[in-house]
């Protein structure tokens, strides 16, 4: 079921289809993240996700929204996932059809991204 944007929603349809069949890719700009608490956020991001397709889990813990955030963890540990720790990630391959991001606040350091479409490249 679709989050209720009746406004928002059409729009989200409509990149939907532009990710699927077009450039395979899109910025959307002005989310007031400042202003919402951490859970309002979560809600907001998960909500425009409903538009673009189903959410699938992000770590074996069933996670469906994963924080890329340093929080200590161990890069020689097989079992941390990298987007904890604070080295920069390589280059890699997320096995989904749609990859979401969304910047909550400037990295001090580092924190770049980028990415590709591969179905279009």
């Amino acid at each position: 079921e679709k989050f209720p944007l009746p406004t928002f929603g059409p729009i989200l349809l409509a990149l939907a289809q532009e990710l699927i069949h077009g450039r395979g890719f899109a910025l959307i700009r002005g989310l007031p993240v400042t202003k919402w608490s951490a859970w309002e956020i979560a809600a907001a991001y998960y909500g425009i996700g409903t538009y673009l397709g189903d959410a699938v889990s992000q770590n074996a813990k069933g996670h469906v929204l994963g924080h890329v955030k340093d929080i200590g963890g161990d890069p020689k540990d097989p079992k941390t996932r990298l987007y904890t720790t604070r080295l920069a990630q390589p280059y890699h391959v997320d096995s989904c059809d749609i990859v979401g991001l969304l910047c909550l606040k400037q990295a001090m350091e580092g924190g770049h991204s980028r990415f590709c479409s591969s179905w279009t490249v």
